[in-house]
């Protein structure tokens, strides 16, 4: 049990009473805001069709590479796929929800299912260079310039 003070009274609220005000704010702010998820953490609309996951993504350029972490908790390094087609860098994976069998949920927020995101990074990069490692959870790719885009010093004569 939790106590909360109100007007100088302890008042108690079990688990259970505190899980389902979770998920009450929980279904208002998707409301809002849109989920990606459905109910319990599934990734199924009732249309049959399937909600992308959106995650943590920071894309930077340094010197002459780009650089792509994602943060990918609980999914595996088999369950990622990455793919450059086009000047476009394709990063999918799958994060599976775990069986537990005959359960009740009194709150979940993690979220589980497809995730595929889309960079362009046009011509500027050379795609035989691409480097991706996987660790702790977070892939990190890096693309490397082409030569002939990079700023070269240029001999006055």
């Amino acid at each position: 049990m939790s106590n909360f003070l109100n007007g100088g009274l302890a008042r108690s609220f079990s688990p259970e009473t505190l899980a389902v005000v979770g998920r009450d704010f929980d279904g208002l702010f998707d409301q809002f805001f849109g989920s990606p998820r459905g109910r319990d953490g599934d990734t199924t609309r009732a249309d049959g069709s399937v909600r992308a996951l959106r995650v943590p993504t920071h894309v930077w350029e340094k010197d002459d590479r780009l650089h792509v972490s994602v943060d990918m908790p609980g999914v595996t390094k088999e369950a990622i796929s990455l793919t450059f087609e086009n000047g476009t860098l394709v990063v999918e994976a799958e994060r599976k929800a775990p069986d537990l069998g005959d359960h009740k949920t009194w709150h979940n927020s993690l979220h589980y299912g497809l995730y595929k995101q889309k960079i362009a990074v046009g011509d500027s990069y050379a795609p035989e260079t691409i480097e991706a490692t996987f660790v702790d959870g977070v892939l990190h790719i890096q693309i490397a310039k082409r030569p002939e885009v990079q700023p070269r010093k240029v001999e006055i004569k």
